[in-house]
């Protein structure tokens, strides 16, 4: 859950991916006057076995006393820091102007001095060097809009709006002038990740829970599953009709009553992992690549590695019908 007394807004320069600078992404010189080829926050989007590590610039220092005084602690080597930090990265792609959202964590532990990090993929080519980190998050709880015509939630700018950022970094929003801003984009927040408890897209993480890393949530996608999920069930159950798994018809609502109702999960019929790595980012057809099918037969798929056919499972259930 989003603690709503502790949140920062953190200023990056205007990059897609941020999992370092490539031929196709690199920092295009928008997020203050620090050298663009020497910036550390180029990872803060990269999943690090599980972590994000993100960086605060230009110098990976932030004032905790300006996001919650009272929950600042002190770990063992004498830095402080604060836990359960909701972290917005923005972002401009003019002039420094238009601030806009490209990411944020949840749940991330904010240190007022930065760390080595002397992870090979952090390496910062330019001065050969690594780059330091100040925040820290589980990859699971790191979203991004990889998307850039996605990134539409706009910040409010001090001298335009009468409060909202100005030439630092770093902005608390900490006055009571902020507060319905900042009720307003934690709702827009809590949104998408609710969104995402329902991203059924990588069954294989779901059933083999910690056998898969941990993946950054890209937020374009989780809109785009969403959708996928919709019309995957409006194909299936036309005019409102209750939902039942597609396999051995099992219906959660004739069993649950109002707690089931419209109840359902949905199954990739060709491994979704396994198509990624063959053919990269693609779209799913909702009533070819989907089938709504109960939990149970859902288990029972994912109790084989790879993954059990959906014409092996009504083979195993059409043989269980006709010997009773």
């Amino acid at each position: 859950m989003i603690d709503r007394n502790k949140i920062v807004f953190i200023t990056l320069d205007w990059m897609k991916y941020y999992r370092g600078v490539t031929e196709n992404d690199t920092p295009l010189g928008t997020g203050g006057s620090y050298p663009k080829e020497k910036k550390h926050e180029v990872f803060n989007f990269i999943d690090d076995d599980g972590t994000c590590y993100g960086y605060t610039p230009p110098w990976g220092r932030i004032n905790l006393k300006q996001i919650c005084k009272n929950a600042i602690q002190k770990s063992p080597d004498g830095n402080e820091y604060i836990e359960n930090v909701l972290v917005i990265f923005n972002a401009s792609n003019y002039d420094g102007n238009n601030r806009r959202v490209v990411g944020f964590y949840i749940g991330a532990t904010v240190f007022r001095k930065p760390y080595p990090n002397t992870n090979p993929k952090r390496i910062i080519v330019s001065d050969n060097t690594f780059a330091s980190y100040n925040i820290r998050v589980k990859a699971e709880n790191a979203y991004l809009f990889e998307n850039e015509n996605e990134r539409k939630i706009y910040l409010p700018f001090s001298k335009k709006d009468g409060y909202g950022y100005g030439q630092s970094n770093i902005w608390y929003a900490n006055n009571a002038k902020c507060e319905n801003f900042r009720n307003d984009i934690v709702e827009k927040i809590e949104k998408i990740i609710s969104e995402n408890a329902f991203d059924f897209l990588n069954d294989e993480q779901k059933y083999f829970e910690g056998d898969i890393k941990s993946k950054i949530k890209e937020i374009n996608s989780i809109n785009r599953n969403a959708s996928a999920r919709k019309k995957c069930l409006e194909h299936y159950f036309p005019n409102n009709k209750r939902y039942e798994c597609m396999l051995c018809e099992f219906d959660f609502e004739e069993k649950y009553g109002l707690y089931g109702e419209k109840f359902i999960e949905v199954h990739h019929i060709e491994s979704h992992t396994t198509k990624s790595k063959v053919e990269g980012k693609h779209e799913i057809n909702p009533t070819k690549d989907l089938i709504p099918i109960c939990s149970n037969c859902h288990s029972i798929i994912h109790r084989e590695r790879p993954a059990m056919l959906i014409e092996k499972i009504k083979e195993v259930i059409n043989d269980k019908k006709n010997k009773k």
